[in-house]
């Protein structure tokens, strides 16, 4: 009988044992301590009060001897369409000390959409006027640079008051539906 007492004593040892061992891995989970595969789970106080930030960049332009070159200057936003949203109106603002924009003065936003693959934006007619070609292949990458600057691969579709252009400029720069970063280059 003595011999069954102990078993059975060791068995609920056992079990609670194995019930706080369990739960003391359950919190260390919520509380976002690694996991054995390394990684690590739960939600961090922190991230359970504010959004995480996303990092977006406007493509301004600087200029050297003999060439233009499209340079990122990053920005802070608090929610990714957002943040590319207000990228974008900033983008057609005047430029910070020592960057250019190909964009003309004027130029506004009219509206933006993104989903996981695609982006439209639609600005108004003044992006279509004056400069020459350099001008012109600045200010598309810029707004496609920036535009794609929390997804490199999404596409981006350029409408002019809400038509999709061809070309632009009296050279005609072919504008081809949808661009990518691959079909920009960042010096011209």
């Amino acid at each position: 009988m003595r011999i069954a007492a102990q078993k059975s004593q060791i068995g609920i040892f056992l079990a609670l044992l194995g019930l706080l061992g369990g739960a003391g891995f359950y919190i260390l989970q919520q509380n976002g301590a690694p996991t054995p595969n390394g990684s690590t789970q739960g939600n961090s106080p922190t991230s359970q009060v504010a959004p995480q930030d996303h990092k977006v960049s406007i493509y301004w332009i600087e200029a050297s001897e003999k060439k233009f070159k499209a340079v990122p200057v990053v920005v802070k936003g608090i929610d990714g369409e957002q943040a590319l949203e207000a990228s974008l109106k900033k983008l057609l603002d005047n430029p910070p000390d020592g960057f250019f924009s190909g964009i003309p003065t004027g130029t506004k936003l009219l509206n933006f959409t993104a989903n996981d693959r695609d982006i439209f934006v639609n600005v108004s007619a003044e992006f279509r006027n004056g400069g020459g070609s350099s001008s012109m292949i600045g200010r598309v990458t810029q707004l496609v640079y920036t535009a794609t600057s929390l997804n490199p691969d999404a596409n981006v579709f350029l409408l002019i008051e809400g038509e999709p252009i061809g070309a632009l400029g009296g050279e005609g720069l072919e504008i081809k539906q949808p661009m990518t970063r691959k079909d920009l280059p960042l010096e011209f």
